[in-house]
């Protein structure tokens, strides 16, 4: 597993507990949140050191609404596949050097 700021990412918990059990829209939310414990939804990553290119597979997440990874290093471009969160509503990543394509 892997823990930072007291979120236990990738551990034996389940996904949608890869949080800090501060409400989503709390600003000191970090980690990932589902609706209805199940899917996810909002991925609250902000200045937690997140580094590389954003993986297509983000893609694959159909019920994803809100993604905030600001101020972390991410480099890169957005993968074209993200055109198929029709949920997504929030995007949400200054702070990094993204670049266009």
């Amino acid at each position: 597993s892997w823990t930072w700021s007291n979120v236990p990412y990738l551990s034996d918990r389940a996904t949608c507990n890869w949080n800090n059990e501060v409400p989503w829209d709390n600003e000191y939310a970090l980690g990932v949140f589902c609706v209805d414990d199940s899917s996810v939804d909002r991925i609250l990553m902000k200045q937690v050191g997140l580094a590389g290119t954003i993986p297509w597979e983000m893609s694959l997440l159909s019920n994803l609404a809100y993604l905030q990874w600001d101020t972390n290093s991410i480099v890169g471009t957005l993968p074209t596949e993200f055109g198929r969160l029709s949920a997504l509503t929030v995007l949400w990543l200054p702070s990094n050097n993204l670049t266009s394509p």
